[in-house]
């Protein structure tokens, strides 16, 4: 886990001259990785139809498939998805283990690491805030949220040009520490007058 210290050096770059870092933070991998559980369930149920359609095969007698003269067994083509998914998964958990969290006395940042590079999230405006809490003790504080397509939903219409299907996924500090105290910065950043009203 890296030290606050370290988390600042992270974000300080991606400042501007006259911004003030107020708090930075990160999340705990599983609460971020649970953003992702509709397309985890799409992948694992498309992994189970193809496990009873090789099932399948084999109770037919169909236990090979010849390639370029070769005998390839049928349940060595399940190899090939839960490879992908479990490394699908190992590139989550890392990307969920980089993020930063952090916040200025102008903007909400999400800093997020990836293959390509670094991809920063921020948000001067805060709609609203909703806590969730945890027994844990790390609770997600949710403040915006964003569309994308899901995983397997995309259509067709009849003129054959491209449509998807779109959801909404909240966006936030997941897992994290003190969130109620984070909670409280929020306000006092981003709405004083509700802040002024509370104390």
């Amino acid at each position: 886990m890296l030290q606050d210290a370290e988390l600042r050096a992270i974000v300080s770059p991606e400042l501007y001259a006259d911004e003030k870092l107020l708090w930075v933070g990160k999340p705990t991998p599983i609460y971020v990785l649970r953003q992702y559980s509709e397309g985890l369930v799409n992948t694992v149920f498309i992994a189970f139809m193809l496990t009873v359609f090789l099932f399948t095969c084999s109770f037919f007698g169909m236990s090979s498939i010849s390639i370029a003269s070769y005998s390839v067994p049928i349940f060595s083509f399940l190899l090939i998805p839960i490879a992908a998914f479990i490394l699908y998964m190992i590139y989550l958990y890392w990307r969920a283990g980089q993020i930063v969290y952090a916040i200025s006395n102008q903007r909400a940042l999400i800093i997020k690491s990836t293959l390509d590079g670094r991809s920063i999230l921020a948000y001067n405006i805060i709609p609203y805030i909703e806590r969730r809490s945890r027994a844990s003790g790390k609770d997600d504080l949710i403040f915006a949220s964003e569309t994308y397509t899901p995983l397997f939903y995309t259509n067709f219409s009849v003129n054959s040009s491209r449509s998807y299907y779109f959801r909404i996924r909240k966006v936030g500090f997941f897992g994290i520490e003190n969130a109620r105290e984070v909670e409280q910065l929020l306000i006092k950043t981003f709405h004083p007058k509700q802040s002024g009203s509370n104390s």
